[in-house]
């Protein structure tokens, strides 16, 4: 059984604050840090503290030497940065804020990369803790089962795709084929996710492995659970028990 959400949370939300770095005269670098202001400052200072690092571990792609808030505040946990100016951005979209969750997409920008790359980020807001899938819901083996077939459907799909876009090339079936085998070697813990008020979204974007231009046979990288299908196997306590008529 996972720990229990903050039980007292459920009416709680996040005041979001943005740090950010750009570079003048160049529109294709920006960071857009997000740090949380809560009634319970431990708490922000937990998910704060998650988000710098965030930033700190991308920060060879997307750090160039500045000043900036958000650079001084990661500074300190950078390893190998060397500093330079490569160009990169950094960006995030709130995806779900509300009866103490904070669920958080960030976008990626990499210099020379032809498409962006994709993460989240879910918090309790009441303990201020990073969430996993198996926080969310009582019975995480039966959820793990369910996407596993999901993304073994899509995946059936996605190889007869290629199969079928690329008859006369079976050494580009068989590398683009080899990328799609990784949605065999994600397990529950490890799935990428986030909120929304409908319910919950697995994530998985293999589109960035794809050589160019053969992204649009990646699969969809989205998996949806409703409330509805998601109600068999949700916790029954904690700031994941909304009422029915209110819709995450």
């Amino acid at each position: 059984m996972p720990p229990p959400l903050a039980a007292d949370s459920l009416g709680l939300h996040a005041t979001l604050v943005t740090l950010g770095d750009s570079v003048p005269g160049d529109p294709d670098y920006q960071v857009r840090l997000p740090q949380v202001q809560l009634p319970n400052a431990a708490a922000a200072s937990r998910i704060n503290a998650v988000l710098v690092q965030h930033l700190a571990e991308v920060a060879d792609t997307v750090l160039p030497a500045l000043s900036g808030q958000a650079v001084r505040l990661a500074r300190p946990m950078l390893r190998n940065h060397s500093g330079g100016n490569a160009s990169g951005s950094l960006l995030y979209e709130v995806r779900y804020n509300a009866h103490g969750l904070l669920s958080l997409a960030f976008t990626v920008n990499q210099p020379g990369a032809s498409i962006e790359d994709v993460h989240h980020l879910t918090f309790d807001l009441g303990m201020g803790r990073q969430l996993r899938p198996a926080d969310l819901v009582a019975q995480p083996r039966a959820l793990a089962r369910s996407l596993a077939k999901r993304c073994a459907a899509r995946k059936a799909e996605t190889l007869q795709a290629i199969a079928e876009a690329l008859p006369d090339d079976p050494d580009m079936q068989a590398q683009l084929a080899g990328i799609v085998g990784e949605m065999d070697a994600v397990p529950l813990a490890d799935f990428d996710f986030y909120l929304t008020r409908h319910g919950l979204v697995f994530f998985n974007l293999l589109t960035k492995n794809f050589p160019h231009p053969y992204y649009n046979l990646a699969p969809e990288p989205e998996y949806r659970y409703s409330f509805a299908e998601l109600r068999p196997w949700r916790q029954q306590h904690g700031a994941w028990r909304a009422p029915a008529r209110q819709r995450i």
